[in-house]
């Protein structure tokens, strides 16, 4: 189903015309086509603030971004970055009409003393941030204050550049390695994080990241089992992983063969047809990826159902359903792989949330308390996969453009749409390009988080 209002922002003779009767039109969004490559900046201006951020300065010049630093931070970086065909420059050198692509500031180890230097920073080059760009905040101490203040900052940044198909969003490192910051800044600075607004996203210590044996396809080699593979988000996921370079079991219901078997033959990939409501599911997925492959390295829990009735008419059978599929299934199956060894060392399981499981949703209290359970399932489990240098995390979608959402009455739809930052709908593949980021092994410091890609949804947290 089309959304109107986005078709309009397209036509600027319809913008303007919507425009002088008062009706907001959305600014397209530019979303990732393809895998993300090595150079997923290329040609970008982004600016980056004094501070421990000018360790970023390379690899943002090796992503193809041309890096501008204030207070004459990251210049001993200079010669390294010119390897990669780009230079450190001075932000004296950036005239001022001249638009970004992204705005980093490093807050350091800032103390509440000291807060006026994010505004001072975002102040001075906020109008300069063009249609799709990125603010980023990188935050290292761990004094609650600040991390409070600087979060309230950056959901506010995320509502009034939100207009422009522009976001914000914060990395909380405390003790992790530097190192591992450079995957998730690279990743929130680029398109395949459009959909991911007024974020934060918070590093574990240790998680060591390993370079991918090639970058331009950094999940070659990987083993990855989708579930609700056959259509929609499920086979979004499938394509977006087989595209960085991984071999696809796309997993589904028998009910399911043609869809699924559509979705295998466009990665090339491997059809398994398992009902995740029977009993003997985890064993037979379990013993499948031992056999077959020695092991799995990404597992997407995808698959889930609704049946949405309010509490006093719901009946127990559509609890249990929708408890059985959406949060029994995952951990069932998990804990089963884990058991029999056949998830392997540096793993990655991602876990399909929902903003329901944050916010809630009326006639959706099975729904919500499946998709909570889900967040509560992978921050509980992250100690036990940290043993293995692996991860595990949730994906929470808000509102995106599927068979589900088109099926929706026009003014729910509508109203779906615009209740976030950039005022409409996601789409599959922005969720998958999330999935797609988590299981790489740029995100070894990402475990136990849920990170929504909702457009910065107005509901929730």
């Amino acid at each position: 189903m089309q959304d109107l209002l986005l078709a309009a922002g397209k036509n600027p003779l319809l913008r303007s015309v919507f425009s002088e009767i008062g009706v907001p039109t959305p600014v397209p969004i530019e979303r990732q086509s393809g895998p993300v490559g090595i150079q997923p900046l290329a040609g970008k201006k982004i600016v980056v603030s004094s501070g421990a951020a000018h360790a970023l300065v390379v690899p943002l010049a090796a992503a193809g971004a041309d890096v501008f630093t204030v207070q004459g931070a990251g210049r001993e970086a200079g010669t390294q970055a010119i390897a990669f065909g780009r230079q450190i420059l001075d932000i004296a050198k950036l005239q001022d009409e001249i638009p970004v692509h992204g705005l980093l500031f490093d807050a350091g180890d800032m103390d509440a003393e000291n807060l006026t230097s994010v505004y001072e920073f975002f102040h001075r080059h906020v109008a300069r941030l063009q249609k799709n760009g990125r603010a980023l905040i990188i935050a290292r101490g761990g004094d609650a204050v600040v991390l409070a203040a600087l979060e309230g900052f950056m959901r506010s940044l995320a509502k009034e550049i939100g207009g422009r198909a522009a976001t914000a969003n914060m990395i909380c490192a405390n003790d992790a390695a530097a190192t591992s910051i450079t995957g998730p800044a690279l990743f929130f600075m680029s398109r395949a994080s459009c959909y991911v607004t007024g974020q934060v996203l918070r590093l574990s210590p240790g998680g060591e990241v390993q370079a991918a044996a090639n970058a331009a396809r950094p999940l070659e080699g990987k083993v990855a089992l989708v579930t609700g593979a056959a259509r929609g988000i499920g086979a979004e996921i499938t394509m977006t992983l087989a595209a960085e370079g991984a071999h696809v079991v796309c997993l589904d219901r028998p009910e399911e063969s043609e869809a699924l078997a559509a979705t295998a033959r466009r990665i090339d990939g491997h059809i398994f047809y398992q009902n995740l409501a029977a009993e003997n599911a985890a064993d037979n997925i379990s013993a499948y990826f031992s056999g077959k492959f020695k092991g799995c390295d990404i597992v997407v829990h995808n698959a889930g159902i609704t049946l949405d009735k309010t509490l006093k008419k719901m009946p127990v059978e559509s609890w249990q359903r929708v408890m059985n599929i959406n949060l029994a299934a995952p951990m069932d199956i998990t804990r089963r792989m884990l058991a029999d060894a056949a998830l392997k060392k540096n793993c990655r399981v991602i876990c399909l949330s929902s903003i329901a499981g944050i916010a809630g949703n009326f006639g959706q209290t099975n729904y919500a308390a499946s998709k909570a359970g889900v967040r509560g399932f992978v921050a509980a489990m992250a100690p036990e996969f940290a043993k293995t240098g692996s991860t595990i995390n949730a994906v929470a979608p808000g509102f995106i453009e599927t068979r589900m959402t088109a099926a929706m009455p026009l003014f729910t739809r509508e109203v779906g749409r615009r209740l976030n930052n950039l005022g409409q709908g996601g789409m599959p593949a922005d969720v998958a390009q999330v999935v797609s980021f988590l299981a790489q092994p740029a995100a070894a410091a990402v475990s136990g988080q849920t990170l929504r890609v909702c457009g910065g949804s107005l509901i929730g947290a």
